[in-house]
């Protein structure tokens, strides 16, 4: 047998037994499709959610850890020249 055949076989049992079934189980059907739909919304965009989160901690992580790095290899030169132009306060006393 072929398999071209095989599948029109197959979809043919599966439509007679579609039209066999009573209103009750195609209502039933649907209302638990609805159902597994409703479950399955949530937990995309909670997956979306996450990965935008996600994205903004790295991005804010890595500018911290930039600034840190700037601030390391020119904040010590910055604090030496402060250093060498501040002049102690004079007291007259």
């Amino acid at each position: 047998m072929s398999k071209l055949a095989y599948l029109m076989l197959c979809r043919s049992i599966r439509l007679l037994a579609l039209l066999a079934r009573g209103d009750a189980h195609k209502d039933l059907e649907i209302l638990v499709l609805h159902h597994q739909l409703t479950r399955q919304r949530p937990r995309f965009w909670a997956r979306q959610v996450r990965g935008l989160l996600l994205l903004v901690v790295f991005a804010v992580g890595l500018a911290a850890t930039s600034l840190l790095t700037w601030l390391g290899s020119y904040g010590g030169k910055a604090a030496a020249v402060a250093a060498s132009q501040h002049q102690p306060i004079r007291r007259n006393g």
